[in-house]
């Protein structure tokens, strides 16, 4: 066995096990993403869409006011008597 051997045996093992503790690590994260998501559903995508449609929404048709408009013509101002 020459030295290069040795070499060789220890760098692919230290791929191998590098690989091994960077899917694992993948998948711990991927694990806690979906916990999150599955506890905070109102960060979905769908939740933000429906956040923004409703803000376009309310600049667009804004709520009425309380007291109704008259709409039409004004009425003429009378005299006090």
């Amino acid at each position: 066995m020459t030295n290069t051997d040795y070499v060789d045996a220890f760098v692919n093992g230290f791929v191998v096990k590098q690989r091994m503790h960077d899917r694992l690590t993948e998948a711990e994260e991927r694990r806690l993403l979906k916990t999150y998501r599955q506890a905070h559903p109102e960060l979905g995508a769908r939740a933000r869409l429906a956040r923004v449609l409703r803000g376009a929404a309310d600049r667009l048709a804004p709520e009425p006011d309380r007291r109704p408009r008259r709409l039409g013509r004004p009425r003429p101002l009378t005299s006090a008597r």
